[in-house]
């Protein structure tokens, strides 16, 4: 069976049998015409083919194009007529020009290719440095660096809230079934706060099992209670790893900007603070969300 080609395979093809048949048609315009060199049209297709083609491919093609235009040329500008030169030098000189065109046109070409592989690597180690490697959400320094962008643009009728949340009954669920279910739970977790905040919200791993969340223009402190309230109702649903079933909740602190203050590290202390707070309201029995 006949192998079939890709289709940008095929479109390799068809641009460089373009190109060719411009440089015969270029050779047809030389014997024809008496009003301009040819050497100049034959950039363009030459130009393609060193795109398209291997740079060998591309300089032997120029240098056969152009020796067989300046001996067509030969016929109509007798004695050299573009350089006013002997023939052989105007040949030599038409050949190597369209080789240099071809050869820088080749460097460029690859100068570009190593720009946009760079750029490529630069923006995926950046990517890298921002988010977190197990579950791919943002990390502590992007939090942050959102945090303080969302403190700077706050209007006075409006205001920044952080949720810090902590997993509950994560420690067990690496004791029973390793670390390796663990952070498959974390990897649940994550899409599930994911899916219940907003879409503007930012959710980040802070480590370990501690998640945060930045909900920036607020107009009311009962929105982050809300958003609170529906996170911990999501969490009432065990998480099912490896054919086992484990019973995670979370436990969530808040704190508001600029009530509680203007420094990202400051907001994150109270939000973590708070959150312990809950978590032991939780153990006595006593909780409450607005308690904060």
């Amino acid at each position: 069976m006949a192998l079939r080609r890709s289709p940008e395979r095929q479109h390799r093809l068809v641009v460089l049998t373009v190109s060719y048949a411009a440089l015969i048609a270029a050779s047809i315009f030389a014997y024809a015409s008496s009003h301009a060199h040819v050497g100049v049209i034959s950039i363009i297709p030459l130009l393609v083919i060193a795109y398209y083609a291997r740079l060998s491919v591309a300089l032997v093609t120029a240098a056969f194009s152009g020796a067989l235009l300046a001996f067509l040329d030969r016929d109509v500008f007798p004695g050299g007529g573009f350089f006013h030169m002997s023939a052989a030098v105007d040949a030599v000189i038409l050949v190597l020009s369209l080789c240099v065109v071809v050869f820088v046109a080749e460097r460029l070409r690859i100068s570009s290719l190593q720009n946009a592989a760079l750029r490529e690597h630069l923006q995926a180690a950046r990517t890298q440095a921002e988010h977190d490697s197990l579950t791919g959400i943002p990390n502590r320094a992007f939090f942050l660096q959102h945090l303080r962008a969302s403190i700077r643009s706050m209007t006075a009728n409006e205001y920044v809230g952080i949720l810090f949340a902590d997993l509950d009954g994560f420690k067990q669920v690496n004791d029973r079934a390793g670390h390796i279910a663990g952070d498959r739970v974390l990897v649940h977790a994550a899409e599930r706060l994911r899916h219940t905040i907003r879409t503007n919200d930012v959710l980040a791993r802070l480590g370990g099992d501690e998640f945060a969340i930045l909900i920036a223009h607020l107009h009311d402190r009962s929105e982050a209670d809300a958003l609170t309230e529906k996170i911990e109702a999501q969490f009432s649903n065990p998480f099912s790893v490896e054919n086992a079933e484990f019973k995670v909740g979370v436990t969530i602190g808040v704190s508001i900007a600029p009530q509680d203050g203007l420094d990202p590290n400051v907001l994150l202390r109270i939000a973590d603070a708070r959150m312990y707070d809950r978590k032991e309201a939780k153990r006595l029995g006593r909780v409450s969300i607005h308690s904060e």
